[in-house]
């Protein structure tokens, strides 16, 4: 048996990513090591990238409520990849509402049949008051949405768009403007 060498890293590889296993939750390649705050804002909806690298089913959505906020909720979704506008486009999923009236992991069960691809991970919450998510720490990321310069020294890590708080748009619209500060973590669970 002849074996064929496989050369690692850049493009025209045949090095496989890795799959999404059953139970275990997933963020977006922007978010790294440790954490940070995100400050609740009404009114605007914020969304970061995800890849699915192969067909996988996910049963949960999921944000971690740092700082509670009486009577606010937050809701979740999923958008697809448009790859004419590289933003997100057609809603995959409106996931419904978590509260964040107390701290903590808030996830809702789903069921949402993805195939491999770029897709978006959505939030918007009801309230602007002290409520905050958990957000990425140490931002380095790849640099997916590009750099603010040529002097990297701030890249963006998500889109945001106002929104009237309800049910999530279709498609996304509005006017994004790219953020270069911690995104809140959206997590989908395998």
């Amino acid at each position: 048996m002849r074996l064929t060498p496989v050369v690692a890293g850049g493009f025209g590889t045949s090095v496989k990513p890795f799959g999404h296993q059953a139970g275990r939750y997933y963020l977006g390649p922007v978010h790294q090591d440790g954490t940070s705050a995100h400050n609740l804002a009404k009114n605007e909806m914020t969304a970061h990238p995800f890849y699915v690298p192969y067909k996988h089913t996910y049963d949960r959505i999921a944000v971690y409520v740092t700082v509670m906020e009486p009577a606010a909720i937050a809701r979740l979704g999923v958008y697809e990849h448009d790859e004419s506008t590289l933003l997100p486009g057609v809603l995959a999923l409106d996931a419904g509402t978590v509260s964040i009236a107390t701290t903590g992991t808030k996830e809702i069960a789903m069921s949402l049949q993805l195939t491999p691809g770029w897709y978006w991970l959505a939030v918007s919450t009801s309230t602007n008051g002290t409520g905050q998510l958990q957000g990425s720490g140490t931002l380095k990321g790849p640099g997916l949405l590009g750099y603010n310069n040529a002097n990297p020294v701030a890249q963006y890590y998500f889109v945001s768009r106002s929104l009237v708080y309800g049910v999530l748009p279709d498609p996304f619209g509005g006017t994004p403007v790219y953020k270069d500060l911690a995104p809140p973590r959206v997590w989908l669970r395998g």
